[in-house]
């Protein structure tokens, strides 16, 4: 019997046009949108019963529904979603619970329309990389993917779905890397401050650098992120510049790992 390698699953033009959304939702990007979602392959996480050829990269291909359990994930104002993956990488983000690994099947948006058709269905949409991106497709886009109807005159844009997320001083602190973090910020003159917080998300931990700077340029986060990143030890780690909302609503009244001001 021959044996078939699959590639990894990859949607590198999804995740830009996510990334864009991000930034700010036009009607042209929402047309974006829907047309990377009809060609992107994502995965689905999911249980099941009978066998399956599986990749060494966990997932599966030409599963029927009907065999399949599908995950669910419920947001903190008491809506749920299908989560979906545009890569194993994020995939591997989510934790679905002690003692849970789901596997993955590959599935395209529009095959979720029968799934939305079925009577004890409670999903409202698909959620696109929950834990990371949080963006939410409603099941009339994809109806509107899946060619069951026109495209609406005016579409809610995808937005951030409200999952409870946390800001927190870390359970366990990074020593290593907040030592390298120090070090790299005490020798960019642009770095005034820096604080570190623990993102919580579900069950879910990341680190998150608040830095503020003199200057708002892409490589003064990119600076933290080269030493920060190999020190997590595969714990995801942000880094973001401090703005009003920042300060008030993630760093609060925590010290600052770096200060600047401070002539040590």
């Amino acid at each position: 019997m021959t044996n078939t390698k699959f590639p990894p699953i990859q949607n590198p033009e999804l995740e830009k046009v996510i990334n864009d959304l991000k930034q700010g939702s036009t009607p042209e990007k929402q047309e974006q949108l829907s047309e990377e979602l009809k060609k992107a392959q994502l995965l689905s996480p999911c249980d099941f019963d009978v066998q399956f050829q599986q990749e060494q990269n966990g997932t599966i291909q030409n599963a029927n529904p009907s065999q399949i359990k599908f995950f669910l994930v419920n947001t903190n104002d008491g809506k749920t979603f299908f989560p979906v993956f545009t890569s194993i990488e994020n995939a591997k983000l989510m934790n679905f619970g002690k003692n849970v690994h789901p596997k993955q099947v590959v599935r395209h948006a529009k095959d979720y329309e029968v799934l939305f058709e079925a009577p004890n269905t409670k999903a409202e949409g698909l959620i696109i990389n929950p834990g990371k991106d949080n963006i939410v497709i409603p099941k009339m886009m994809v109806a509107h993917i899946a060619g069951k109807t026109a495209a609406p005159k005016t579409v809610t844009p995808p937005s951030p779905a409200p999952l409870n997320v946390q800001y927190v001083e870390p359970t366990v602190y990074p020593t290593k890397m907040a030592m390298a973090v120090y070090d790299r910020a005490d020798e960019t003159e642009e770095i005034k401050h820096v604080w570190l917080k623990q993102k919580v998300v579900g069950n879910q931990g990341s680190f998150i650098f608040v830095v503020e700077s003199t200057s708002k340029e892409e490589r003064i986060l990119n600076l933290i992120r080269e030493v920060a990143v190999p020190n997590a030890k595969n714990v995801p780690v942000e880094v973001i510049f401090a703005d009003e909302n920042v300060m008030k609503n993630i760093v609060k009244d925590s010290t600052a790992l770096y200060d600047g001001d401070l002539d040590l």
